[in-house]
């Protein structure tokens, strides 16, 4: 019994000399000069992400840091505002046209129409068109694409219709009503990289 209290001892005399300050590195307190900080004088503002993030891809990324960063390289059709937590238009115009449908394929479902700014572009100049839309749909819906935490939300995507007129113009039809179907659809999944004004 006193081996075992001798080896408590032991190992508790080593955990709380371990836990001392540093000794060796004594600061003199008295010293009459301040330190000089060498700010950044580039105008480029920093800030520290608590976490790696695991992709810049928004398709297949799952973390909140990640979505911080992201939100900095795309574009989305719409935004919240910061204050009034409003839906606004980035990539967008106007808003969302909600209908419910009461005859026909979707009946019981409803519709969105949404439309893509006139000068919505990407870093080439080519039109940022529906059919780019449709593409990330496609993307995440895509058994083979690791997006698994975002195709459950679009499972209420039945179809995608372009309008004939205006390639920038199209309406998503449902065959369920889904509380969060304009957000999801607005802001949530779809983001357009680069400038969207020529």
């Amino acid at each position: 019994m006193n081996k075992f209290l001798l080896v408590i001892l032991a190992f508790n005399l080593v955990l709380f000399s371990s836990c001392g300050g540093d000794s060796g590195n004594t600061t003199n307190n008295n010293n009459t000069e301040e330190e000089v900080i060498d700010f950044p004088t580039d105008n480029v503002v920093r800030v520290h992400a608590l976490s790696n993030i695991d992709a810049l891809n928004p398709m297949v990324s799952s973390t909140q840091t990640a979505r911080d960063v992201q939100k900095y390289i795309f574009q989305e059709l719409f935004d919240h505002h910061p204050e009034t937590f409003e839906l606004r238009p980035v990539l967008g115009i106007g808003k969302p046209e909600v209908t419910a449908i009461s005859e026909g394929e979707y009946a019981g479902g409803m519709s969105i129409g949404l439309e893509i700014h006139p000068d919505a572009v990407w870093d080439n100049g080519k039109p940022i068109t529906a059919d780019d839309y449709i593409f990330s749909i496609k993307t995440i819906k895509n058994p083979r694409v690791n997006s698994g935490n975002l195709r459950p939300y679009l499972e209420f995507v039945h179809d995608i219709q372009i309008d004939p007129n205006n390639p920038k113009k199209f309406t998503i039809y449902s065959k369920d009503l889904y509380i969060l179907s304009e957000h999801l659809l607005q802001i949530f999944q779809i983001k357009y990289r680069g400038p969207y004004y020529k």
